[in-house]
């Protein structure tokens, strides 16, 4: 693998580079952010039955990931609740310590339903619906899927592998 990447995003559910600072105990940066796209205020781009759009209609990103990179995508019910820097905030500590992609997808998961039950919370979605002249506080409730991935050197261990390790047993392996 040569670390690079490709993209193309369609509407309001994107993805987030986040990657670590030079000091082992430094903050995480978001150096990619995909961009919402939208017809008008949260009338985001959609494919399917129906709609106009149309996959070539998305924005491509193309760039370069290192290891210790984390790569999130989530639905706009993460983005709409959290701000990047909170993302950031929250994954820098479970990151450095090897925590597993499946636990970091809860935790933003989980962190961004809680957000959109908040009713006086300051939202990116709120945030933006004044920006448009709409008066909302709080939280958006909406779905919320989150995948995360992370970006080992080639010779790292997985946490499952980890895990195995200590338990001494072996993963199972798939066949391609």
């Amino acid at each position: 693998a040569n670390g690079q990447y490709s993209a193309l995003n369609v509407g309001d559910s994107g993805f987030r580079v986040l990657r670590p600072s030079e000091s082992q105990d430094g903050p995480l940066s978001v150096v990619v952010s995909s961009r919402q796209q939208q017809h008008f205020f949260n009338c985001p781009l959609q494919l399917g039955t129906g709609s106009k759009d149309l996959p070539e209609h998305g924005d491509r990103y193309e760039g370069e990931m290192q290891a210790g990179d984390l790569l999130l995508l989530a639905t706009d019910g993460c983005f709409d609740n959290l701000f990047d820097e909170e993302i950031a905030e929250m994954m820098a500590r479970p990151l450095s310590e090897g925590q597993s992609a499946s636990f970091l997808a809860n935790m933003v998961c989980t962190a961004s339903r809680t957000a959109s039950l908040q009713k006086k919370r300051r939202t990116p979605f709120a945030v933006s619906a004044r920006e448009h002249g709409f008066q909302f506080q709080g939280g958006k409730v909406d779905d919320v899927a989150v995948v995360a991935v992370r970006v080992l050197a080639s010779d790292e261990p997985l946490a499952e592998e980890k895990a195995c390790e200590a338990e001494q047993t072996e993963l199972p392996r798939s066949k391609l």
